[in-house]
């Protein structure tokens, strides 16, 4: 290990912003956490313009060890709630670092309990917002029209729903708190917000670490792409492992690889009703099923018991019913979808030529191309940026950790690879060979991970050296 990175002075810091004024939250919360609002400006070029309050959320330091400081913790999808994350992730941080460090949540500009949009978005467009394939035409249509209502409700704050932004309201909680310096959390979205504020804000930035990382070349229709290719490569992962002398889909991968399809054209051709699972599953369905299935390790054996289910009407087994049920027991609402559309076409420009995605899709030949190369509402986005996407450097943070599961199919491990290359030498990567978990510190358990990112996190040093661990060792449900 490196010694512990001395402190710097900040730099150019902006006039402290009125302290944050924390109230307890609602008893029923039960984990001593406090709440509050923060205002920032809509547009943070006219610091005196409009505003809005960002809701904050504070899980004090446990208090067993000398307080170092905040750890901000960035909202790992866009429009998902980081209040309820930063929750969840002080749970399962370990004591090491929840005894010194606050935990800070927030839900970003223009999402959760901070002036969520409202589009008026219809249970479909809610569901099927990224991933609608019915045909290109209907594709089209469908995008336009979610583009048109993003325009006729939140047309003068369309262009200040960015990543950017984000970064910069983080700035505006770290003058709140008091806090010359930040440590910052981020996992998938997060990473990316993270990796922005330490570009723009460097100096206040301390010990930083991201995980499931996204590559800044991915902002954001490339996302998709990498996405799509991800899904195949995965299920082809999946088909080598599901089969065996015996198995009920196969002994070879291609055998699988069969059934597999076969049940995808019988979801087209009519739908499927599984046993237990009260909604048929058509080929749109059947497919976002298997993409969830897929991200996860642990949930390789229930895409198994679906794929068996549907050729043969066996029942499900119980824990693939539970899982199912689970998956889509709390429905997304209509402004997450919203927030989640406004960052992915408002950071960088869409194409507009419709032949592109149409070509696309054609050529594509994984089993998610058709619904992931299409055309998306940033086609239509009635507004442009006002800058371009961030360009990364070396790193200006005391330290940052990149953590990243080498077969992670929501983010790639090129992502992380990449990032590492740009941050330089204050920078370090650790990659999981064979791990497929999305999110992997502190949530996929893997104990060589959390003492690597909890050491860091407490000390400050980072590794002499990018770190490769062979093998997944993550708890099992």
């Amino acid at each position: 290990m490196s010694p512990a990175p001395s402190a710097r002075p900040v730099t150019g810091a902006p006039s402290p912003a009125a302290p944050i004024r924390w109230t307890e939250a609602a008893p029923q919360a039960g984990d001593g956490s406090q709440r509050a609002r923060v205002p920032v400006p809509v547009d943070h070029r006219d610091p005196d313009g409009p505003a809005i309050d960002l809701a904050v959320v504070r899980h004090p330091a446990g208090g067993r060890g000398t307080r170092q400081g905040v750890l901000v913790v960035t909202p790992d999808d866009p429009g998902s709630s980081g209040i309820a994350l930063a929750g969840e992730l002080r749970k399962a941080l370990p004591p090491s670092v929840t005894d010194v460090f606050d935990v800070i949540g927030f839900d970003h500009r223009f999402s959760g309990e901070s002036a969520p949009l409202q589009w008026g978005l219809d249970q479909r467009e809610i569901f099927w917002v990224f991933h609608q394939s019915e045909s290109f035409a209907a594709e089209v249509r469908f995008q336009a029209e979610i583009a048109a209502k993003a325009a006729d409700r939140s047309l003068a704050v369309l262009p200040h729903i960015t990543t950017r932004n984000i970064a910069r309201d983080i700035d505006v909680i770290r003058r709140g708190l008091g806090e010359e310096r930040i440590c910052l959390i981020g996992h998938n979205y997060g990473s990316y917000v993270a990796a922005v504020y330490c570009r723009l804000f460097g100096d206040r930035a301390d010990r930083v670490i991201l995980d499931s990382v996204l590559s800044p070349d991915w902002v954001w229709r490339g996302l998709f792409g990498n996405f799509a290719r991800n899904c195949e490569a995965t299920l082809r992962q999946w088909c080598a492992r599901t089969a065996r002398p015996g198995g009920p889909l196969g002994d070879t991968p291609q055998r699988v690889r069969d059934a597999f399809d076969e049940v995808l054209r019988k979801a087209g051709a009519g739908g499927i009703m599984l046993p237990g699972v009260p909604v048929p599953l058509d080929d749109q369905f059947l497919r976002v099923l298997a993409m969830m299935m897929l991200s996860s390790q642990r949930s390789h054996p229930a895409l198994a018991d679906v794929v068996r289910s549907a050729r043969t009407g066996a029942a499900l087994r119980a824990e693939t019913q539970q899982l199912i049920g689970s998956m889509f027991a709390v429905p997304r609402d209509a402004a997450t979808s919203a927030a989640q559309m406004a960052i992915l076409c408002g950071d960088a420009a869409w194409p507009r030529e419709l032949e592109e995605y149409e070509a696309a899709s054609e050529e594509g030949q994984g089993f998610m191309d058709r619904a992931l190369l299409g055309v998306k509402a940033g086609a239509f986005w009635p507004v442009q940026p006002l800058e371009p996407p961030t360009e990364f450097g070396p790193a200006a943070a005391d330290g940052v950790l990149l953590v990243q599961a080498e077969q992670d199919m929501f983010t790639s491990s090129v992502g992380a690879t990449q990032l590492r290359g740009l941050l330089g030498e204050r920078a370090r990567l650790v990659m999981v060979r064979g791990m497929t978990e999305h999110r992997v510190f502190p949530f996929a358990g893997d104990a060589r991970v959390d003492a690597l990112a909890g050491e860091f996190l407490t000390t400050g040093r980072l590794p002499d050296a990018d770190v490769v661990l062979d093998g997944d060792r993550t708890r099992e449900l």
